[in-house]
């Protein structure tokens, strides 16, 4: 043959059985022998590379390939040793073939078949990555694997087997411990001689025999295309077998919630074909439990034929007390679809002598604890769609909890009846002990729920209360009696909530511990996301003994309100007044002398408030030695006016003689220092303590005074001056999210200073914050000193200026 050389380029090239997109490579051809120096083929991402030389003489033909090599953003595999390939009239022979991947290694050897020819292949791999095997990235494989691939038998006519060991393989969100697959096939079918893998700490094992597929070999050896060739099989059978598996373990390797528990034991057998398939299940748990439904052993029969369940049994056993259910439902069963319930006539018996109540809390999401004996006797009919259910069922001696309550009923017990088309309850009683001598919350209710063809149901609960206590730790304890009508409400992200009202609350005794007038913004976000489980319309009364106490306070006070909780918001309207009591303000005991507090729903919740209070004080007067003249005690009073997130506060004196600046000043500061500027003798660690409590109570109350323009109000004394320096009072603005404003300032007089030489210490102080975000920020500081020598002070006139940056660390 002539010499030639030639760049050789092919498309949709198929080779071995293996289709490349593209093949390209420089062609040196010589007597009976062909070199490509770099052969590159293409198949999607994945490139094959080689050296490749071959030799043919008139019965066969050799090839060898240096540098072989196949890599993808999947996998990288390279061969070990120069690949040898040879072929006749036979087939291709694998003389020599091994690569690795990693730890990965796989070795090919034997006959591929040609037609006309036979098969006699092998295929080997060891410490196979399965994340690693070029198939779809979604179906995120992963483990490590063993496997051996045989393939006999004529061109045309295949018999091939596969045995594969894995540890830890998994396939999206399902991973179990351990793999055994035993697989046999043939044209248009396939022995499934074991399928078996560790699950839940038991052993579950499969095997069965497809038939007759409607095409020889599957398209595609992805999951779902060996789904679709094997749902074609015109016959199956098999079985399966499942052994000591723990179902909480199993259902987190199968990609579910784990809200089942216990010891799963069971057979399953199989026939038909997999399109319109026959099984017969025999199941056995003990124990078994759901949530927080437990029973000491269930036990399950059933057939499925000709698109019907059958239950022959469904049993549960609890202490002594055997449950059952049986019946029949039309289902849609086939192998590689989802099963679907068909909406035909069904008929399930129900026979429930000794139930838990706790199911009620996972039914009923408006139920957050439930627990006692049920028992239920009926027959239902109808459709899935349209269920009708008749029989009887009632409770004893049972206990329940309302979700996102702390109220408990106990001693429950209630009578229902179940007909085609409605639900009555006719009767239920339950008490609530309580924490009063000789005081038991009593409940009586009565309803009916009306079942529809079409939508949520429709129903009416009348229920009263005797006696009644509704409380929240740290917050609030109310006894009152009522009468409530329950109905389905607005729907609320696609639940419908029960509405509840009432137009006769009477309050015996409440008590209010939380101070709403200090809500913080945490709080108030808090409130407001709350997930929501009911709406209701309420008038409370209360002709006293509706006692608000804060930690400072203690008012009595009598009610007359309308409470109306929609899916949106709280509104609230009517007033409530102030009988007597007592409130602390500015570390001063004030006697409420009237308040009054009128909702209105301007605002939201933010009612206006017309109260006074009084104290008497004796204020800090001049003391000389001319005179023996004590202080005259003055009556203060306070008037509070407006709405109660910004409310006027006005201040006057008995007798006259003092100002709103002077009854401020001495309801605060003018307690520590005398008009001389002479100090009270106070103990240092006391007045430094008394300093921070003063602190804390000011900025609150002198923030809302200035409403809320100035904040962040502090009073501390300087560490200087021999630990005796003046006091300083200082405030904060927020002007952005960014800037924050603060300044502080001596006030006079309030100095004790001792003979120390020349100590600096702050006379005024203005600093600038700026946030540059969550972790920085830089600050500007203006600061003017005093200096203090001896008993005499005397301030600097040139001010100090500093720049800093500030990192701030969480943790």
């Amino acid at each position: 043959t002539p010499d030639l050389r030639a760049q050789a380029r092919l498309h949709d090239v198929l080779y071995l059985g293996v289709h490349f997109d593209s093949a390209a490579a420089p062609v040196e051809l010589g007597d009976r022998t062909l070199v490509m120096p770099s052969l590159a083929a293409r198949a999607g991402d994945t490139l094959l590379t080689m050296a490749m030389q071959a030799a043919w003489d008139q019965g066969s033909w050799r090839v060898t390939a240096d540098q072989a090599a196949v890599k993808s953003h999947q996998l990288d595999w390279r061969a070990s040793e120069p690949v040898r390939l040879s072929g006749d009239a036979q087939g291709v022979a694998f003389d020599r073939l091994t690569a690795q991947d990693g730890d990965a290694r796989l070795d090919i050897g034997g006959r591929w078949a040609i037609p006309g020819g036979s098969y006699d292949w092998r295929a080997q791999a060891r410490g196979l990555d399965l994340a690693r095997l070029g198939l779809p990235d979604s179906l995120r494989l992963r483990g490590r694997a063993d496997v051996d691939l045989t393939v006999r038998g004529m061109a045309g006519d295949p018999r091939w087997e596969l045995h594969g060991v894995a540890s830890r393989p998994g396939m999206q969100r399902v991973q179990v411990d351990s793999l055994a697959l035993d697989l046999a096939g043939a044209p248009s079918s396939l022995d499934v001689t074991r399928l078996g893998f560790a699950l839940g700490g038991g052993w579950v094992e499969s095997r069965g025999l497809f038939r007759e597929t409607a095409r020889a070999w599957p398209d595609t050896l992805t999951p779902d295309g060996v789904t679709r060739w094997l749902a074609s099989a015109a016959r199956w059978s098999g079985d399966g077998q499942a052994r000591a598996v723990s179902l909480a373990p199993a259902a987190r390797a199968l990609g579910g919630p784990a809200d089942w528990s216990g010891m799963l034991n069971g057979s399953l057998q199989f026939a038909g074909r997999p399109a319109q398939p026959t099984f017969d299940v025999n199941l056995e748990a003990r124990p078994l439990a759901w949530r927080n439904v437990r029973l000491d052993r269930v036990t399950a029969q059933a057939r499925y034929a000709d698109q019907k369940l059958h239950v022959d049994q469904l049993r549960g056993t609890r202490d002594s007390t055997v449950s059952s259910v049986s019946g029949d439902i039309e289902t849609q069963l086939a192998f590689g679809r989802p099963a679907r319930v068909l909406d035909a006539p069904m008929h399930w018996t129900v026979d429930v002598p000794n139930g838990n109540l706790s199911l009620l809390s996972i039914l009923v999401p408006q139920i957050g604890y439930a627990n006692g004996r049920v028992f239920v006797r009926g027959d239902v009919r109808g459709t899935p769609r349209h269920p009708t259910l008749e029989g009887t069922a009632g409770i004893e001696d049972g206990k329940l909890r309302l979700a996102g309550r702390d109220e408990l009923l106990e001693g429950v017990r209630a009578r229902i009846r179940f007909a085609a088309s409605s639900i009555t309850l006719d009767t239920l009683t339950a008490v609530q002990r309580s924490r009063e001598r000789g005081i038991a919350g009593r409940v009586a209710a009565h309803g009916r729920v009306d079942l529809t063809d079409h939508g949520p149901p429709h129903y009416r609960f009348d229920v009263a209360l005797r006696d009644f206590t509704a409380a929240e730790e740290g917050l609030y304890a109310a006894r009152f009696d009522g009468n409530f009508v329950v109905r389905d409400g607005s729907r609320v992200e696609g639940q419908v909530l029960p509405h509840i009202t009432s137009d006769d609350v009477e309050i015996r005794r409440a008590v209010i511990l939380y101070d709403f007038t200090r809500q913080t913004e945490v709080e108030q976000v808090k409130a407001s996301t709350q997930k929501l489980y009911w709406t209701y319309l309420i008038h409370v009364h209360a002709n006293d003994n509706l006692r608000w106490q804060p930690q400072d306070g203690d008012i009595d006070f009598s009610a007359d309100l309308n409470l109306d909780q929609t899916p949106e918001k709280l509104v609230i309207f009517g007033d409530m007044d102030a009988l007597r009591g007592t409130y602390y303000f500015l570390s001063n005991r004030f006697n409420v002398t009237n308040a009054k507090l009128t909702f209105d729903d301007v605002g939201g919740i933010d009612p206006v408030v017309d109260a006074s209070a009084t104290t008497r004080l004796i204020p800090t007067t001049v003391v000389t030695s001319a005179t023996d003249a004590r202080p005259a005690p003055h009556t203060i009073t306070v008037n509070i006016t407006g709405r109660s997130s910004a409310p006027a506060i006005t201040f006057t004196s008995d007798p006259g003689d003092l100002d709103e600046a002077q009854i401020l000043r001495e309801l605060t500061v003018g307690r520590l220092v005398t008009s001389t500027d002479q100090p009270v003798p106070l103990v240092d660690p006391f007045d430094s303590y008394l300093t921070r409590a003063l602190s804390r109570q000011l900025s609150p109350e002198l923030s809302r005074a200035f409403r809320g323009y100035l904040t962040d109000w502090e009073i501390a004394r300087q560490q200087g001056a021999g630990a005796q320096g003046p006091l300083m009072v200082g405030f904060g603005t927020q002007l952005s999210n960014q800037v924050m404003l603060r300044y502080q300032q001596v006030l006079p007089g309030t100095g004790r200073y001792t003979p120390v030489t020349n100590e600096t210490m702050v006379e005024r102080d203005l600093e600038a914050e700026y946030r540059l975000n969550r972790f920085f920020y830089v600050t500007s500081q203006l600061t003017q000193k005093r200096t203090a020598a001896g008993t005499t002070t005397s301030v600097s006139g040139t001010p100090d200026f500093n720049v800093n940056l500030k990192a701030r660390w969480e943790y």
